[in-house]
């Protein structure tokens, strides 16, 4: 049996000791901190992308309301105007704005803005909102666009309705002659 010196003894603890030492090492760090960068990215990805869906959400809530107000404000407009009858298409002469139209035909490329509630009053809270009216006479059976408007006993009106330049959505209904 052969004995080791001390030097060589103690040279062979400490590489044994090296080897089997805890803790970890700059690779380990590395991969460690890749990691999490690759989940905190995947979380702002979600956080991002759940704010603009719940912002158009919004948008779509905000915009059917306004529509049912200016359903609602429009329905009191007689179907042609009660002083000259159906001879023109559009606002007639002194009718500059929606207090002032009493048909439904003088919405016909009006823009409004702000908005307005189903009382007629202005939504000061909604100023980057418009809404644009396109007023239509189609065909009673088909719902055709015709291209004189004044013969026809059915109207559409078609509203577009925007969140600044951003269009959020159009709603459309039909009015008849009673």
């Amino acid at each position: 049996m052969t004995k080791k010196s001390p030097a060589c003894a103690n040279s062979i603890d400490k590489r044994s000791r090296d080897r089997n030492q805890k803790g970890i090492s700059l690779v380990e760090v590395m991969v460690a901190t890749v990691i999490v960068g690759i989940g905190i990215s995947a979380s702002l990805f979600a956080l991002t992308t759940s704010n603009t869906t719940i912002h158009e959400g919004m948008g779509i809530v905000v915009s059917g309301t306004l529509a049912d107000y200016i359903q609602q404000y429009t329905s009191d407009l007689a179907f042609e105007d009660p002083y000259e009858g159906d001879t023109s298409f559009g606002p007639e002469s002194g009718e500059t704005g929606i207090d002032t139209f009493n048909d439904i035909d003088d919405l016909d490329g009006f823009v409004l803005s702000p908005p307005i509630g189903a009382d007629g009053s202005p939504l000061e809270s909604y100023p980057e909102w418009s809404i644009n009216f396109s007023v239509v006479g189609v065909d009673p059976l088909t719902y055709e666009e015709l291209t004189d408007p004044l013969g026809s006993s059915v109207r559409r009106v078609e509203i577009e309705i925007y969140d600044g330049s951003r269009k959020v959505r159009d709603y459309q209904w039909i009015v008849t002659r009673a």
